[in-house]
């Protein structure tokens, strides 16, 4: 990563047949470190863009729970229309 001058370890809790699969190959445990990391780094730089976008906002709590209540209705009412349900 450009800008990165120290990293730190984080322990994952995974179920015991996948850790012995991950430590039994050194490629499958390299694949998985990457993905992980991955994955990660892309969902705390989309937390800090979502925070970043509304630190600013004048919306409570309840009009959050409100605005999703709503989008989730419009969501199944759009999917029952298509899917004939």
């Amino acid at each position: 990563m450009v800008g990165v001058t120290s990293v730190s370890r984080v322990v994952i809790e995974v179920p015991e047949e996948i850790a012995i699969l991950i430590e039994q190959d050194s490629l499958l445990k390299l694949a998985v470190t990457e993905a992980v990391k991955k994955k990660v780094t892309e969902y705390l730089l989309t937390l800090a863009a979502l925070d970043r976008l509304t630190e600013d906002s004048r919306l409570s709590e309840e009009d959050v729970l409100e605005i999703d209540r709503l989008v989730k209705m419009a969501v199944q009412e759009k999917w029952d229309a298509e899917s004939g349900g």
